[in-house]
């Protein structure tokens, strides 16, 4: 059995209800709070046995193999973006300097209870 760990239930299940399409059966499994796809490849090669045909096979099986793989590691990535971007709405945009820094505060109606100064960089050479 192969194992993918996604971030997530929801995209692990959809997984595994498109596994189908790529001659693959999957399962989800949790294990210690992490969630991982198990499937099966079918790619195997007998070398007593190697014909062109069997290796066509397998060649195919490692091929569907790699597609569901990535497009999965791929939805799981996409997932844990959206879910990053939605974290970050309401928050305050990059600060550059200490003045833009103290009128945040000042902003937030904090401006009494901190102060902001000014960084001294120094260089030597």
């Amino acid at each position: 059995m192969k194992k993918l760990k996604l971030s997530n239930r929801e995209t692990a299940e959809k997984a595994v209800e498109d596994a189908p399409n790529f001659n693959i059966k999957a399962s989800v499994k949790e294990e210690e709070g992490e969630i991982f796809v198990e499937f099966e490849s079918k790619a195997s090669f007998d070398c007593e046995k190697a014909s062109p045909e069997a290796f066509q096979s397998v060649i195919s099986d490692l091929y569907s193999h790699l597609e569901y793989t990535m497009k999965w590691a791929r939805e799981d990535f996409d997932y844990a973006t959206k879910r990053f971007y939605e974290h970050m709405e309401g928050h305050l945009p990059a600060i550059k300097d200490a003045g833009k820094l103290q009128a945040a505060i000042d902003t937030l109606g904090l401006g009494d209870s901190f102060s902001v100064a000014k960084r001294t960089i120094y260089v030597e050479y």
